[in-house]
């Protein structure tokens, strides 16, 4: 798989088939539903060449684009399922939901402690990084790199994802 190319959980459910946002076809035609389903708006940008997988594909492809030098970049469910990566399906799955126990873990320590909410959690290895970061959406941010990675560097470009990552799973 390339690096151009995210993988993208095809079966991940989204909850967008029950959620009605605005829509922006009323205000052009009186006659439309001023709401519509989230999928009908979907379909609707799909026609036009936009969708939710293409634009989370891109945010990944930004992060590899911004550090070259990092192993993989997934976007996953809380649960521990991948929503969208560049790791190998079977890596994706497992690193999935190894991130999920550990911020899990990280919750309740920085909970239990007094700390504030989890922001991230970083696994340092000989060999490299793990750093998983909570978007505050039900969903992380993983990224693996080299252990000469710049940990600053990560950590501002996952804070810059994170507003597009919430744009594009809150269907904003």
């Amino acid at each position: 798989m390339s690096v151009d190319e995210p993988a993208v959980d095809e079966n991940f459910d989204d909850g967008l088939n029950d959620i009605t946002v605005p829509n922006e076809a009323h205000s052009a035609e009186p006659w439309a539903e001023p709401w519509a389903p989230v999928a009908e708006i979907e379909q609707s940008e799909a026609k036009r060449g936009r969708n939710k997988s293409t634009e989370v594909t891109q945010v990944i492809a930004g992060l590899r684009e911004s550090l070259p030098e990092l192993a993989g970049v997934m976007i996953a469910s809380e649960e521990g399922l991948p929503i969208a990566h560049d790791f190998s399906d079977d890596d994706a799955e497992r690193i999935a939901a190894m991130a999920a126990g550990v911020a899990s873990l990280g919750l309740r320590v920085t909970d239990h402690a007094g700390i504030g909410s989890l922001a991230e959690v970083v696994i340092r290895g000989d060999e490299g990084y793990l750093a998983i970061y909570t978007t505050g959406d039900e969903t992380m941010l993983i990224m693996q790199g080299p252990i000469d990675s710049n940990l600053g560097l990560m950590r501002i470009e996952a804070r810059m994802a994170f507003v597009d990552i919430r744009q594009l799973l809150r269907g904003v």
